[in-house]
């Protein structure tokens, strides 16, 4: 969601080179998504993360967070 975005939601995530999604913290394959509720949509920003990376997200005092699992095959 870059300036001026009209989208609704968005989705943060890095490609890896096998076409997977990857950590956005560190490129490592993703095994959770961490979504934070804005406005009423619970899913406003969806942020991939792996097992290692994210946790600090739910230490947000204004915006409801949510983790769930990523599966890729």
């Amino acid at each position: 969601m870059g300036k001026g975005s009209t989208a609704s939601s968005a989705t943060h995530y890095r490609t890896r080179e096998d076409g997977r999604i990857g950590c956005m913290s560190c490129g490592q394959p993703a095994t959770r998504w961490i979504d934070m509720e804005r406005r009423g949509m619970r899913r406003f920003l969806s942020t991939a993360y792996c097992a290692e990376h994210g946790d600090w997200e739910f230490d947000d005092p204004d915006h409801t967070h949510r983790a769930r699992a990523l599966t890729q095959d």
